[in-house]
């Protein structure tokens, strides 16, 4: 059984990464924006829950609520951290350094296109994926085999790992931050899990921050502006810190995205504590 468990971990990636090719060729034929967006997130959504649900049903024997996809639905308190979070991020970013603000010149169908894309496959489709995928799946099996806290640790350097694609993997230094950051990240979505017992609020967490905290291209920060976006704010300079790694567009590597996940875990283990004094009594 600790076979099957452990062989989610390289399904759960190969499941990632064929539903997203896989869905990718809607994009083939001439249809209209942002339908095409929609079908290509409902395409590569629907793809992750097909072979996650048959190999849990037939191979680990498990329902899809042992993964933790039921209720409840998101919480409100996990939307306002989100929306809380990455306005924050967002605000340390143009306020703490010197840099240029630009709307750029789009037009409506520029802006259409770009804005369905920020929210549907950065927002909605990373975010549900991923957290059935890294949240879910995985999580699951890394419980089952080594308990709790060690499926939260594992399942986010695992969840780190995935987006090392998005860097220079030649500088040790852009490596080390992204790991660092992406698996703080994903023991707080991890956490939140734990706290609710369901996936949906990491899932709404991650996708509010993925839409609004500057990686996309609704609002993007970056010192390299290599694709289009309504909004652009290019730093004069190097703010490692603050806006994180150069040009990776992964803001999370800079302190206050970490400053601010630190919190939310400590704010989730205390809430999980405090429901454990609660049933204890």
């Amino acid at each position: 059984m600790k076979f099957k468990y452990l062989m989610t971990i390289p399904l759960g990636y190969l499941f990632l990464s064929y539903a997203r090719d896989f869905s990718l060729i809607i994009f083939r034929y001439n249809i209209p924006t942002p339908l095409d967006n929609i079908i290509y997130v409902c395409l590569d959504i629907l793809v992750v829950f097909f072979f996650v649900f048959l190999y849990n049903k037939y191979i680990l024997k498990e329902q899809l609520s042992d993964i933790y996809v039921c209720r409840p639905a998101p919480r409100l308190k996990w939307v306002a951290a989100a929306i809380l979070l990455s306005t924050i991020v967002l605000c340390c970013c143009l306020f703490l350094t010197e840099g240029t603000l630009v709307k750029e010149n789009l037009s409506a169908e520029e802006t259409v296109e770009v804005v369905s894309t920020t929210i549907l496959s950065g927002g909605v489709r990373a975010a549900v994926t991923e957290e059935v995928i890294f949240r879910g799946f995985i999580f699951n099996s890394l419980r089952k085999m080594k308990g709790p806290k060690t499926a939260v640790m594992v399942s986010s350097i695992l969840f780190a790992v995935m987006h090392l694609v998005n860097i220079n993997i030649f500088s040790i230094y852009n490596v080390i931050s992204l790991l660092i950051a992406i698996s703080i990240i994903g023991c707080a979505f991890a956490l939140i899990v734990l706290e609710t017992g369901s996936i949906w609020s990491g899932v709404a967490f991650h996708a509010i921050y993925n839409i609004l905290s500057g990686d996309m291209d609704i609002l993007h920060v970056s010192t390299n502006q290599m694709f289009p976006a309504v909004w652009s704010y290019t730093p004069v300079k190097e703010y490692r810190w603050i806006t994180g790694i150069i040009g990776s567009d992964d803001i999370e590597t800079g302190f206050p995205a970490m400053a601010g996940f630190i919190i939310v875990i400590i704010a989730t283990l205390y809430s999980i504590k405090k429901k454990k004094r609660q049933v204890a009594r």
